[in-house]
């Protein structure tokens, strides 16, 4: 019986893997809920670890990757989204930069394509919407505030 619960679980993970990458706490959170005992779940956790099968923080730094190409966010938020993965902070720091540069440009970029839609409003009411919309997506004051006055190029009505 505990083989066959053995199989199961390994069957499991390995379909929620080949969907795509998980954090360890992710892995056994889902088995967890699927109803494997602890013990079954930190072996099959350790033995997905020795075989490269599950790492952390080559899942963060795929996860960065993958927001910053599909939906940019800033640090405080990639930080905030791993920690809810169950990353360690020890592993989120060897991934996101703490320096600002790592946000600049993905800042100057963001501003460039939505200054386009602010054209013709106020220049206060502009910066106001590219303000909000940044710091919603997690980038820091001190980077908004930056770019924003060196970049800001909407017309006044």
């Amino acid at each position: 019986m505990a083989n066959n619960d053995i199989e199961k679980a390994e069957k499991y993970a390995q379909r929620l893997l080949r969907v795509r990458q998980r954090s360890e706490n992710e892995l056994n959170t889902r088995l967890g809920r699927k109803g494997f005992d602890n013990r079954t779940i930190a072996n099959l956790i350790d033995q997905f670890k020795e075989k490269g099968l599950l790492d952390d923080v080559k899942f963060a730094r795929s996860w960065v990757n993958s927001r910053m190409k599909l939906n940019p966010k800033g640090a405080l938020a990639l930080r905030h989204e791993l920690i809810e993965k169950g990353i360690s902070k020890e592993n989120i720091d060897l991934v996101i930069p703490k320096n600002v540069e790592f946000e600049e440009e993905t800042v100057k970029r963001l501003v460039s394509e939505k200054a386009k839609q602010l054209k013709g409003l106020p220049k206060t009411k502009a910066k106001k919407r590219l303000y909000d919309y940044l710091a919603r997506r997690g980038f820091k004051y001190e980077v908004i505030d930056t770019v924003i006055g060196k970049t800001i190029d909407i017309d006044e009505k």
